[in-house]
């Protein structure tokens, strides 16, 4: 089954001297292509929400707009609503441009605590040989011979979830631990009608939400605009609402969001550790 990318990088970056986070240089490459490597092999399309320079940003992605009738400032809500209008599938995943780290079993891992059928442990196998690994200071992206062109196909099937017989992984990209153990959901679905299935995940890793990182339905977007045009702005908020299923990751450094530049300069000393094992 299909799913859209979307990495939001609409926000303000208010601790990195109003810097626009996604293009600033992390380890020889703007952060958002370190982003972009992780998600596009779990995604079969993948958008960007950027409020600025877009041309910038276009070389990364398909750059989606807020629509402005859904608030000025509203948040990264916006941005979701947004790729939700421009999705050509059902489901799409949501990631900061400023989390360079997340893991490579994301997708996977969510779809399979809404029930979409997965395989974890298959899924990062059969993609970490051919993973697109970040370079410095080379101009682009550099990846390994190409393996399959499944998309998230090898992790998103019909049929029921299946045990891993070993623990997916966070790697091979710039990763320092492990995720490990199967998907261990915590429901929290107060929005959700009885009998129904949430129709959202979120990631959950020490001991907190990590409310952008999430796996929802496109038909979720009317509820979304409602919340938006009512002026709601919370993402955990609206999430509650819209009945939410979380998903246990054991690795919370690979959520770590770089906000300041002792966090960059801290990322970019990790990269270098990894490539120089």
């Amino acid at each position: 089954m299909a799913v859209t990318g979307l990495i939001l990088a609409g926000g303000r970056g208010t601790r990195m001297g109003e810097a626009d986070k996604g293009l600033v240089e992390l380890f020889g490459q703007p952060m958002v292509a370190h982003v972009a490597a992780r998600l596009r092999p779990q995604v079969d399309r993948l958008l960007i929400s950027a409020n600025r320079n877009p041309q910038a940003y276009a070389a990364h992605g398909t750059v989606v707009s807020d629509d402005p009738a859904d608030g000025n400032a509203a948040g990264p809500l916006a941005g979701v609503a947004a790729a939700l209008a421009a999705a050509r599938s059902s489901w799409v995943v949501t990631v900061p441009c400023d989390a360079p780290f997340f893991p490579i079993d994301l997708v996977v891992r969510l779809g399979a605590a809404l029930g979409l059928g997965a395989d974890p442990a298959a899924w990062a196998a059969a993609r970490s040989a051919t993973w697109p690994v970040a370079r410095p200071a080379s101009g682009r992206l550099s990846k390994s011979a190409p393996g399959p062109k499944s998309g998230p196909a090898a992790g998103l099937a019909s049929g029921p979830v299946s045990a891993p017989t070993t623990a997916p992984t966070t790697g091979p990209i710039f990763a320092a631990a492990s995720n490990s153990g199967l998907v261990t959901p915590f429901a929290v679905t107060p929005g959700t009608a009885l009998g129904q299935p949430p129709r959202l995940a979120v990631a959950r890793a020490g001991a907190r939400r990590q409310p952008v990182c999430m796996l929802l339905a496109t038909d979720l977007l009317d509820d979304l605009r409602a919340y938006l045009r009512g002026g709601g702005r919370r993402v955990a908020a609206w999430q509650n609402e819209a009945g939410v299923v979380e998903v246990d990751f054991p690795d919370e450094s690979g959520f770590l969001n770089v906000n300041t530049p002792a966090d960059l300069a801290a990322a970019a000393a990790r990269m270098a550790a990894y490539t120089s094992q």
